[in-house]
Parts: C-alpha cells; structure tokens; sequence
C-alpha cells in the first residue's frame, strides 16, 4: 500500500500548484465548547472525488493530524462515512464536503504562540494524490463567519445515541480451515429501531481478523449477517473465546424532506465457542 502510493505521489501538483488540487481545505475555528477549545476541516471535492475515514478499508489512506510542536497525534471526529465500491475493493470515506473536528491540546506555558499542525490525506478518482496541508491555530477562540457550521457538527458528534446492546450479534458457525492454519467465523445480527443503512467493522481482537465481504442487510433494514477470517493461532486454536470488534451502524433520519446520515459507535464481544459447528475443530 505504502508502495501505491508512493508511486501515485508522482501524480500530486508540484509546488505553487495549488489551484489544481482537486480537494480546498478550510481551516474552522477555534471555538469554545464545553470549557474546552475545538477546531475542524472543511474539505470541498470536487466532482467525482473521494477522501477517507478514519478506518479507509481494503485500498483506503486514513487522515492523520499531527501535532508539530510535539509530534503527537491528534484524534479527529469523523462523521459517518459512506461505503464505495472501487476496482481494488470497498472503501469508506466522503464525497462533495466533510468537517473533520478536532480538540485542541492543552498548552504547558502561558504564551499565546500559535498551535503548528499538519494534515496528511488523500483523495482519488481513478487515481490517489496524497496531500499535505501544514496550518497553525490561536488556542484561544476567535469569532468566524465558520461558527456556526462548526458549533453543528461538535454539537451532533456529542449528541447522546441509543444503547449499544440495541444492536445484538451471535455467530453461526466457526470453521477451520486450511490445515488449521485460519478459521471462518460467520455471523448475524439484529438492530432495533432506524432502519440500518450500513455496518462498519473494526476488528479489536484479534485485529488480524478481516471481513471477507460488506455486511450484507436485509431490505426492512432490520438484520444483518457477515463472515470474517480470523488466523487459526490467535482464536481457533487456543483458549480466546471471543471476537471483539468496535461497530459504527450507520441510519438515515428524514426531516422536512431531507434526508440525514447518522451514525452511533460502539464495541461488542462475541461468543465464538457457541458458534463453533460439529466435526470443526478448536
């Protein structure tokens, strides 16, 4: 993957180019939010492009902001993505206009010196450009025009969602396979309530385990089955008993006509040995 994109980064603007890159980044903010100092970015596409959430999929690049006084990670609030069939598998991720969110640090001295950062994404259309956007942040908010957009988006990431035993697993069978050295854990499910538009993944433990294909939902929206490969040495093959994976489910809300994509987080843990089929060993 590293590879791709080194090679499609010969594809990127050169420098002074700006106004060719297919993607404006806006810088929102700073602005104060329950005692502590938010920010975002605004990423505009243009048509027919695409940028990434934070877990891209099969062919995907995260965004990543990292902190240059420090060079600590920050943690970015994505909203709920969108699932896009493309030739090198299902990625997950934004078109048109996302906002990124963000909390600022800290600081450790009194001085009012602007907060450094840096922004490395990517977009694609046929092809990959990986971008990077270097910016700085006063740490004390600042009234903009962006106030409102941005007070949106914190606002509906805080929002309080249903429990997340509304949304219940068990699996169905796990297989060995290939002498042992993998097994196949297949799985459904049910969620109470909105009407399912996607279901999002991310193995925990063991986090070698991948989804073979997209979670399949029924049409009323109501349940959904899945199957996974887990390597045999990390589940199947000694006494772990369970997959746990984290789950963003993703629903549509309709208002005065317009339609919502919202989305609540969660971990779940689930049983392996219940599932486990006669003659399929352990």
């Amino acid at each position: 993957m590293a590879l791709v994109f080194l090679l499609l980064a010969l594809l990127a603007p050169p420098p002074g180019r700006a106004d060719t890159t297919p993607v404006r980044v806006s810088v929102l903010g700073p602005v104060g939010w329950n005692d502590e100092v938010w920010a975002g970015l605004l990423l505009t596409l243009d048509a027919g492009w695409k940028t990434y959430w934070r877990d891209p999929g099969a062919s995907g690049l995260a965004p990543q902001l990292i902190d240059r006084a420090t060079q600590d990670t920050i943690a970015l609030r994505f909203p709920p993505p969108e699932r896009f069939d493309e030739p090198g598998g299902d990625i997950f991720g934004y078109d048109q206009e996302v906002l990124l969110t963000f909390r600022l640090p800290q600081r450790q001295d009194p001085s009012d010196a602007p907060l450094p950062f840096t922004f490395d994404f990517a977009v694609c259309n046929r092809v990959c450009l990986p971008l990077s956007e270097t910016f700085s942040l006063a740490h004390r908010p600042k009234p903009s025009a962006w106030d409102a957009k941005l007070f949106a988006r914190i606002s509906q990431a805080d929002a309080a969602g249903p429990p997340p035993e509304i949304l219940t697993v068990e699996v169905v069978e796990v297989e060995a396979a290939e002498a042992g050295r993998q097994c196949f854990v297949r799985g459904q499910g049910n969620r109470y309530g909105a009407r399912i538009e996607d279901i999002f993944f991310t193995p925990v433990q063991p986090k070698a385990a991948t989804l073979l294909t997209p979670v399949t939902i029924t049409p009323d929206g109501e349940t959904f089955s899945f199957a996974m490969r887990l390597p045999k040495e990390s589940v199947c093959a000694d006494t772990t008993q369970s997959l746990t994976l984290d789950y963003l489910l993703t629903y549509r809300t309709t208002a005065i006509g317009s339609a919502t994509l919202r989305g609540y987080e969660g971990q779940l843990s689930v049983d392996l040995i219940s599932g486990l089929s006669p003659g399929h060993e352990k």
